[in-house]
Formats: structure tokens, sequence, C-alpha cells
């Protein structure tokens, strides 16, 4: 009875639509960040399905209900079919989504053999709590995606190893579609906030060090959100008292050039292993890598600098252990450093970890050819 109540408080406040969904050639399946896609498809013909119950379509839903009423019992059971009857309405060639991180998503091929399934990667993936840890009791035969657009050639291979699948290097979608500005002239450094992700401890020892290094130096040291959140602002509020920074709330929900565009304003780049931090490394901007954090989940991928790549627990430009004298040693060499001699230097490294396929030429090839 409680799950049922839970269904019906799904149901009340949930977004409605009452007519029958049309048919269209894409389906985007998962609402949640949908606007890269459409701002790289460039198309009309795609309709999206939210799976997390943000809108209900009631022609479906009152399909599954008289044809099966007995599935209101059983939730999960009775949502599983709604979505089956969304995809089985709108009939599309190509279902693709952008939250690769859904497993649920590579069992749908089995299902629907002759539509074609596309997955993006939206960010970096690890070992424990994430996607590869969610499928390593799963069997690959199970698993089938007709192609996995994904961030480099390393975590390409860990896609192929659990899902029956064809990859194609892109780097990241969202920083795809936005043009790279070298036309900074601050002296700031910025650091790439990991508030939400048992990061605290870690941040706070890192800031106090950063804020003293730029203080000593008239450099501008600025935070850019991750979340846009109260409790995140009130973070950075309590910390600031002992420290000088400035914080930048992130607006991505507004624009999904905003973030690109603080970071190729900045001179260096701050990043305790966020996905952001590799997006900037492949804009060929001066990213440092201060990876000690393991967001207490006892697994060593979250402090690899680009898992799963096999790195040194330290290089040039990255750190896995917290260790002041050696963070402060980076910062001096990395920020000195002109762009043209950090590009010289590290062209191959971070076109191998987040190559740039601009405005996703290689994605609309893909699907130009299937519709």
């Amino acid at each position: 009875m409680k799950k049922i109540k839970q269904v019906f408080l799904f149901l009340i406040f949930s977004q409605k639509e009452f007519l029958k969904p049309k048919r269209n050639k894409i389906l985007i399946f998962d609402g949640t960040n949908y606007i890269p896609l459409l701002k790289s498809l460039r198309t009309k013909e795609i309709s999206i399905l939210f799976i997390r119950g943000e809108i209900i379509n009631f022609y479906i839903l009152s399909k599954v209900f008289f044809n099966k009423i007995y599935l209101i019992f059983y939730p999960t059971l009775f949502w599983k079919e709604y979505l089956f009857n969304y995809i089985e309405t709108v009939n599309p060639k190509i279902i693709l989504t952008y939250i690769d991180n859904n497993p649920f998503f590579y069992t749908l091929k089995k299902k629907f053999t002759s539509k074609t399934f596309i997955s993006i990667q939206n960010g970096y993936r690890f070992k424990k709590g994430d996607l590869f840890g969610k499928l390593i009791n799963k069997k690959r035969e199970q698993l089938y995606c007709d192609y996995i657009f994904c961030f480099n050639k390393n975590v390409a291979k860990m896609y192929e190893k659990f899902i029956n699948c064809k990859t194609i290097i892109i780097g990241s979608l969202k920083n795809n579609l936005t043009k790279i500005s070298n036309n900074y002239k601050s002296k700031k450094i910025l650091l790439i906030s990991s508030f939400g992700l048992k990061s605290e401890k870690a941040e706070k020892k890192l800031i106090a060090i950063l804020s003293k290094y730029c203080l000593d130096r008239n450099i501008k040291l600025m935070i850019l959100g991750r979340t846009g959140l109260k409790d995140e602002l009130d973070f950075y509020n309590k910390i600031s008292a002992n420290n000088c920074f400035t914080y930048l709330k992130n607006k991505r929900e507004k624009s999904i050039h905003y973030s690109y565009n603080i970071i190729d304003s900045c001179n260096t780049i701050i990043s305790l292993n966020a996905t952001l931090g590799y997006e900037s490394l492949g804009r060929g901007k001066k990213t440092i890598f201060f990876n000690f954090n393991e967001r207490e989940k006892n697994c060593k991928s979250y402090i690899t600098y680009n898992w799963p790549s096999k790195f040194y627990e330290e290089g040039f430009n990255w750190l896995a252990i917290y260790n002041e004298k050696k963070i402060i040693n980076k910062l001096n060499k990395v920020y000195k450093l002109s762009d043209k001699e950090w590009k010289n230097k590290y062209r191959k490294q971070y076109s191998f970890i987040m190559p740039i396929d601009t405005h996703n030429q290689k994605l609309r090839k893909v699907i130009k050819k299937i519709i």
C-alpha cells in the first residue's frame, strides 16, 4: 500500500500531457539535460520521454492501466510498461540518451531490436559507485547499444568490456558546442567546485592554500559552483571569512556555454578530478588536477588521473596525494607557463584525454545516415 500511495502522489505532482504522443524519427530517453542534444542535432524530428515522472502522458498511462491493471500493485513493472508503450507509440528510428550511466537503457535493445540505440557519455566514469560498478555483475550478452559516443579511447574500452556496442570518440558533447576563446588577459585562477561529492574537507584545505597563494601574488581566485544550490552557497560563504575568493554561482541551467566561457577567461584551472576539469584540459587550458578526494568510496579510480588510463600518482599537472609543498610547486610551474609553452608540451596529452569534435559532427553524421 505504501508503494501505491507513492505512485498516486507521483501522479498528482507531475506535469501532465493528455494527447497521444506523435510519431517521430528520434526519441530522447530521459529528459534530464536534453538541451545539449537538441542543440547538437538541429532537427525538429525529436520527441522526449521523461522517465523520472517530470511529465506524464495520460494517454499512455491510461492505456497501460486498462490493459494491465494488475500492474498497479507492482509500481516498477507498471512504470516499465509505461516506458515500453511510449516507445511503441512514438515508433522512432533512433532512441538515444545523454544519461549513459543508466544500466536499464542497455537492456532495451533486446525488446526493440529494429531500433538504433545511441548513448552519449555525459560525465567521467569510475570503477565503484558508477556505471561500471553497476554492470560488473551483469552479463554482457544482455546489454546492447548500437553506438556509444564517449570521451576517449581508454574509457571506450571499458564500455566495450561490459556492453555489446560500437564506440565512437568525440570528447564531451557539451564542451564541443562552445567555441574556444584564447583572448583572456586576466590574472585569474579558477577552482572548479566539487561540492556535493564528499569534497568539503579536501576543498577547505585546498582553498586555504590557493587563497594565500593568490593573495601573495595579486592573483584573483575564483570558485565556480557546481550545483547552484543554497547549501553550496552557504558552504562557501562560511569559509570565505578566512579566505579571499570570489564565488560564481553555476548558471548552466540558463546557458550551456556559461561554465566554458568562465574557464576560457582564466589563466589556470584547478580541479578535484571533475569532468569539467577534463573539459578544460580539452579546451587547451592550463589545468591542474589535485585528486586527493576519494569521495568516501575507498576506490583508487576517484583519485587516478584520467582513469581508466594508467598514470602515476603524480605528474607535471596532477597530484593524487595532499602535500602542500607539492601543490604550491605545481601552481608555480603551471601558472607561469605561457599558453604557447603549455600547448607545445601537452597538446598530445589533452588531445587524447578529451578531444574536441566541433559541433559534434561525428554524432550528426551517424544520425543523418540512419534517418
